[in-house]
Protein backbone atom coordinates (compact mmCIF):
# COMPACT_ATOMS: atom_id res chain seq x y z
CA UNK A 1 0.00 0.00 0.00
CA UNK A 2 1.05 3.78 -1.00
CA UNK A 3 -0.38 6.74 -0.74
CA UNK A 4 -1.22 9.13 -4.09
CA UNK A 5 -3.05 12.39 -3.19
CA UNK A 6 -4.37 11.23 0.10
CA UNK A 7 -5.45 8.05 -1.02
CA UNK A 8 -4.67 4.80 -0.36
CA UNK A 9 -2.65 2.76 -3.36
CA UNK A 10 -3.06 -1.57 -3.52
CA UNK A 11 0.02 -3.07 -4.77
CA UNK A 12 0.39 -6.17 -5.59
CA UNK A 13 2.64 -8.53 -3.57
CA UNK A 14 5.07 -5.76 -1.41
CA UNK A 15 3.65 -3.38 1.00
CA UNK A 16 6.06 -0.09 1.74
CA UNK A 17 6.24 0.53 5.52
CA UNK A 18 8.32 3.42 7.48
CA UNK A 19 10.89 2.70 9.93
CA UNK A 20 9.37 3.59 13.23
CA UNK A 21 9.67 1.76 16.20
CA UNK A 22 6.18 -0.08 16.07
CA UNK A 23 6.84 -1.71 12.52
CA UNK A 24 10.56 -2.97 13.44
CA UNK A 25 9.02 -4.48 16.53
CA UNK A 26 6.28 -6.18 14.76
CA UNK A 27 8.80 -7.46 12.00
CA UNK A 28 11.69 -9.03 14.86
CA UNK A 29 8.89 -10.57 17.01
CA UNK A 30 7.32 -12.11 14.54
CA UNK A 31 10.85 -13.59 13.16
CA UNK A 32 11.87 -15.00 16.12
CA UNK A 33 12.36 -18.87 16.49
CA UNK A 34 10.45 -20.67 18.26
CA UNK A 35 10.49 -24.38 19.57
CA UNK A 36 8.82 -25.36 16.43
CA UNK A 37 11.01 -23.39 13.98
CA UNK A 38 12.31 -26.32 11.37
CA UNK A 39 15.78 -24.22 10.31
CA UNK A 40 17.22 -21.34 12.91
CA UNK A 41 18.79 -18.27 11.48
CA UNK A 42 21.76 -17.31 14.16
CA UNK A 43 22.53 -13.00 14.25
CA UNK A 44 25.64 -12.03 16.84
CA UNK A 45 26.64 -8.40 16.18
CA UNK A 46 29.20 -8.60 18.64
CA UNK A 47 31.46 -11.95 18.49
CA UNK A 48 34.32 -12.37 20.66
CA UNK A 49 36.37 -13.05 17.25
CA UNK A 50 36.21 -9.48 17.07
CA UNK A 51 37.52 -8.58 20.38
CA UNK A 52 34.33 -8.00 22.58
CA UNK A 53 33.91 -10.37 25.83
CA UNK A 54 31.71 -13.24 26.29
CA UNK A 55 29.21 -11.33 27.86
CA UNK A 56 28.81 -8.90 24.75
CA UNK A 57 28.19 -12.05 22.52
CA UNK A 58 24.89 -12.18 22.46
CA UNK A 59 22.87 -14.22 19.96
CA UNK A 60 19.70 -13.94 18.68
CA UNK A 61 18.29 -16.81 16.95
CA UNK A 62 15.51 -16.51 14.18
CA UNK A 63 12.89 -18.67 12.04
CA UNK A 64 14.44 -18.39 8.79
CA UNK A 65 11.30 -19.17 7.36
CA UNK A 66 9.45 -16.04 8.36
CA UNK A 67 12.38 -14.33 7.86
CA UNK A 68 12.85 -14.62 4.14
CA UNK A 69 9.14 -14.08 3.97
CA UNK A 70 9.87 -10.63 6.14
CA UNK A 71 13.34 -9.93 4.31
CA UNK A 72 12.01 -7.27 1.45
CA UNK A 73 10.23 -5.25 4.43
CA UNK A 74 13.54 -5.26 6.68
CA UNK A 75 15.33 -4.19 3.24
CA UNK A 76 13.17 -1.33 2.65
CA UNK A 77 13.09 -0.30 6.75
CA UNK A 78 17.08 -0.02 5.96
CA UNK A 79 16.64 1.55 2.92
CA UNK A 80 14.88 5.07 4.89
CA UNK A 81 18.40 4.80 7.03
CA UNK A 82 20.04 8.55 6.66
CA UNK A 83 23.42 5.91 5.84
CA UNK A 84 21.85 4.80 2.40
CA UNK A 85 20.90 7.68 0.96
CA UNK A 86 24.86 8.76 1.06
CA UNK A 87 26.61 8.27 -1.89
CA UNK A 88 29.92 6.66 -0.47
CA UNK A 89 30.27 3.00 -0.68
CA UNK A 90 32.37 2.92 2.39
CA UNK A 91 29.78 3.71 4.46
CA UNK A 92 30.05 2.19 8.34
CA UNK A 93 27.90 2.37 10.80
CA UNK A 94 27.41 2.65 14.46
CA UNK A 95 24.44 1.77 16.71
CA UNK A 96 23.52 5.40 16.90
CA UNK A 97 23.74 6.36 13.33
CA UNK A 98 21.04 4.28 12.31
CA UNK A 99 18.57 6.19 14.39
CA UNK A 100 18.59 8.45 11.71
CA UNK A 101 16.29 8.49 8.95
CA UNK A 102 17.08 9.87 5.60
CA UNK A 103 14.78 13.13 6.60
CA UNK A 104 17.18 13.97 9.50
CA UNK A 105 14.47 12.89 11.52
CA UNK A 106 15.63 10.63 14.60
CA UNK A 107 13.05 7.44 14.09
CA UNK A 108 13.62 6.06 17.94
CA UNK A 109 16.08 6.61 20.52
CA UNK A 110 15.34 3.30 22.37
CA UNK A 111 18.50 1.56 22.31
CA UNK A 112 16.31 -2.17 22.33
CA UNK A 113 14.55 -1.21 19.39
CA UNK A 114 17.77 -0.23 17.55
CA UNK A 115 19.35 -3.86 18.93
CA UNK A 116 16.65 -5.30 17.24
CA UNK A 117 16.74 -3.41 13.83
CA UNK A 118 20.79 -4.06 14.15
CA UNK A 119 20.01 -8.03 14.54
CA UNK A 120 17.28 -8.11 11.91
CA UNK A 121 19.83 -6.33 9.17
CA UNK A 122 22.63 -8.83 10.73
CA UNK A 123 20.28 -11.91 10.54
CA UNK A 124 19.45 -10.82 6.70
CA UNK A 125 23.02 -10.36 5.62
CA UNK A 126 23.18 -6.52 5.23
CA UNK A 127 25.60 -5.72 7.99
CA UNK A 128 28.35 -7.18 9.26
CA UNK A 129 28.88 -7.74 13.43
CA UNK A 130 30.60 -4.97 14.89
CA UNK A 131 33.93 -4.81 15.24
CA UNK A 132 35.29 -3.74 19.27
CA UNK A 133 38.27 -1.75 18.10
CA UNK A 134 35.96 0.44 15.96
CA UNK A 135 32.99 0.52 17.54
CA UNK A 136 31.57 0.11 14.06
CA UNK A 137 29.99 -2.29 11.60
CA UNK A 138 30.14 -2.26 7.65
CA UNK A 139 26.86 -2.78 5.62
CA UNK A 140 26.00 -3.96 2.17
CA UNK A 141 24.24 -1.55 0.68
CA UNK A 142 20.55 -1.75 -0.37
CA UNK A 143 18.68 0.31 -2.34
CA UNK A 144 17.67 4.19 -0.51
CA UNK A 145 13.74 4.01 0.04
CA UNK A 146 11.44 6.48 0.88
CA UNK A 147 8.70 6.49 3.75
CA UNK A 148 5.15 5.86 2.51
CA UNK A 149 4.85 8.71 4.42
CA UNK A 150 6.90 11.02 2.93
CA UNK A 151 5.17 13.59 0.28
CA UNK A 152 7.53 12.70 -2.45
CA UNK A 153 7.20 8.69 -2.18
CA UNK A 154 3.97 8.51 -4.66
CA UNK A 155 6.72 9.60 -7.43
CA UNK A 156 9.25 7.71 -6.41
CA UNK A 157 7.45 4.83 -5.87
CA UNK A 158 5.59 5.09 -9.59
CA UNK A 159 9.91 4.66 -10.76
CA UNK A 160 10.47 2.03 -8.49
CA UNK A 161 7.71 -0.35 -7.39
CA UNK A 162 8.42 -3.05 -9.69
CA UNK A 163 11.88 -3.30 -7.86
CA UNK A 164 10.11 -4.45 -4.49
CA UNK A 165 7.17 -5.87 -5.90
CA UNK A 166 6.74 -9.75 -6.80
CA UNK A 167 6.24 -9.91 -10.46
CA UNK A 168 3.67 -12.44 -11.67
CA UNK A 169 5.04 -14.95 -14.14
Amino acid sequence: MGFKNGKIIRTNGFTPIDLNERNVQEIFKRCLADKNAAEKKVANLFPQELGWSKEADEIVYFDRTKLAKDKKSIQFLYGQVASWHQKSMTTTLTPKSVSHKYTGEVWTRNNGIIMEFLFLGNAIGIITPFNKIYNNAAFVPTHPTLSPNDPKFPEWWAKHKIAWEDRKR
